[in-house]
């Protein structure tokens, strides 16, 4: 757990082949990481709760200075109109994940600089 701002937590899970679904249904959300946000869901946590907190850990993440780098794919394709969404054009269907435009668009927002600096 990660204090990302006064009373905002960030839970973040990496791991090896386990936390990304070796073995699992593909594309079914099975992983433990997905099955522990849904216990974490089920506490009553509302959308708004979690767009507030998504919103804190990510100005958190951008203003610290705690990383050398960060991308920040909210800006790559925000709808102008509802700047909180994605760009339709983008939107796969979901309202959430990029379609292969999308992808490919926040790929070419990345500064390779960031990638290939020499320490």
């Amino acid at each position: 757990m990660v204090d990302a701002a006064p009373h905002a937590r960030a839970i973040v899970t990496f791991g090896d082949s386990i936390t990304d679904r070796a073995n699992s249904t593909p594309d079914a959300n099975h992983r433990w990481p997905d099955m522990l946000a849904r216990r974490l869901n089920q506490r009553g946590t509302t959308t708004r709760t979690r767009s507030r907190t998504r919103q804190a850990v990510n100005q958190w993440i951008r203003s610290s200075g705690a990383f050398d780098g960060v991308i920040h794919f909210d800006a790559v394709a925000p709808d102008p109109n509802r700047p909180a969404h994605i760009l339709a054009a983008f939107d796969s269907g979901d309202h959430l994940h990029p379609q292969d435009d999308g992808y490919k668009t926040m790929a070419d927002s990345i500064d390779l600089k960031l990638l290939m600096a020499q320490p």
